[in-house]
């Protein structure tokens, strides 16, 4: 593992003050996350007892998106051929009666979990 694949004390501290200190973490993972087209940027999958985060990884930090586990339809991570072998994850959602497609993400450390 690399220097820039692990999570630092300084942005493990920010990311124990964005959530606050009653909110246990039981995973802290980097990745990165497609936005537009070819860029990516880093963020942090933090897994509690009853949600997911996706957060920042800058100091300080701040909650991109959160999802309660029991709204989570399913998560799929593959291989991708295409795409040099990286690993992509996708977080399946469903919000009222709609089911949508909320993250894609590609991790640097190979898995999850």
């Amino acid at each position: 593992m690399t220097g820039r694949n692990i999570i630092t004390r300084e942005l493990s501290d920010s990311i124990r003050q964005c959530l606050g200190r009653k909110v246990k973490l039981t995973l802290k993972v980097l990745v990165k996350v497609e936005t537009r087209g070819d860029k990516t940027d880093n963020r942090v999958l933090a897994f509690a007892s009853c949600r997911l985060f996706v957060l920042t990884a800058k100091v300080p930090t701040r909650v991109d998106q959160h999802f309660h586990y029991l709204d989570i339809q399913g998560i799929e991570s593959r291989r991708m051929k295409v795409k040099g072998g990286k690993t992509e994850l996708r977080v399946v959602v469903r919000r009222g009666e709609e089911r949508k497609n909320e993250s894609k993400c590609e991790e640097k450390n190979g898995w999850v979990g």
